[in-house]
């Protein structure tokens, strides 16, 4: 009994962990900013490049972005436990372009990188995590619950607009009946 209380806690804590990561990092912030920059030349260039190179040399420099990314993420929580919000904002905005690199680089050249076995076998256990996470039924129903609350969210900004809208009006007719 003792023991399953604390498989559903932690179980539950990694799922809020990965939706928040995944909804609100990912999804909000990150793939914009990814959009924004597959616009650019220099970007395209050297995911290029980068790619061309023999097995090894994708592999380090996959490593080193992608740790360098996580040691960066490190930091920047370190500064949001201490409450400097700013700084936290800097490092994990570092964090993000590193592993936006990354992750590039491991999309564009999976061929080359799935030769190292050790590497596919980490790959795919990493995805069967994520899979067996959004399967379950913790993430199915926060998933349902934050749909629900987008929806009244949306209402209630539909009304505080509205109501603003009417407001400002009112107060915009005022000042020019006073003015006149």
């Amino acid at each position: 009994m003792f023991f399953k209380v604390i498989k559903k806690v932690f179980f539950t804590t990694l799922v809020l962990i990965y939706f928040i990561f995944e909804e609100i990092v990912w999804n909000q912030l990150a793939l914009p900013f990814i959009n924004y920059i597959k616009q650019f030349n220099i970007y395209k260039m050297s995911l290029n490049f980068i790619c061309e190179q023999n097995k090894y040399i994708i592999l380090f420099l996959f490593c080193t972005m992608f740790g360098f990314s996580e040691y960066l993420g490190f930091f920047a929580f370190l500064f949001l436990a201490k409450t400097y919000v700013l700084m936290f904002c800097l490092f994990y905005g570092l964090k993000t372009i590193f592993a936006i690199y990354s992750l590039a680089i491991l999309n564009n050249s999976k061929e080359k990188l799935f030769s190292f076995v050790w590497f596919k076998f980490t790959y795919e256990l990493v995805m069967k995590i994520i899979d067996y996470i959004k399967n379950s039924e913790y993430y199915i129903y926060i998933q349902e619950n934050l749909k629900i609350l987008k929806i009244k969210l949306k209402v209630y900004v539909i009304e505080y607009k509205t109501k603003l809208s009417e407001f400002y009006t009112i107060i915009k007719t005022y000042f020019k009946n006073i003015i006149k």
